[in-house]
């Protein structure tokens, strides 16, 4: 008996060193560049992580990353947008107009410099 999946937790760049993946900062920087402090991740480097993938492949092990995509924390800086206040009770119900706030809600990614950027719209 053995075992044909490997599932890993996310190794991209979390928001704090120590974070496992899941409090995600940059989905796309795998221990690549030096943000928040560092370049690799909890998990190791890029390179590291590529080399337990083709370890596993070699092995006829398949690899699961654990891929959150609607988390993010730990942005670059704040911006202004458009929010509507609802009853804390029920989200649907409007309780006042729609204002302009502040959150912290800019990825700018700085540590990637010219290499890789992203442009969200």
């Amino acid at each position: 008996m053995g075992f044909t999946q490997l599932w890993l937790p996310p190794p991209n760049k979390a928001a704090e060193n120590t974070g496992r993946g899941y409090d995600v900062y940059d989905l796309w920087d795998l221990g690549e560049f030096k943000q928040k402090e560092v370049i690799e991740t909890r998990w190791g480097s890029k390179e590291e992580l590529l080399s337990a993938c083709n370890a596993a492949k070699n092995s006829g092990v398949d690899i699961l990353i654990d891929a959150v995509l609607n988390h993010k924390i730990g942005a670059d800086r704040v911006e202004r947008f458009p929010a509507v206040p609802v009853d804390e009770q029920n989200r649907l119900r409007d309780i006042g107009p729609e204002r302009e706030i502040e959150g912290w809600t800019a990825f700018d990614f700085p540590g990637r410099g010219e290499k890789v950027r992203l442009h969200f719209k």
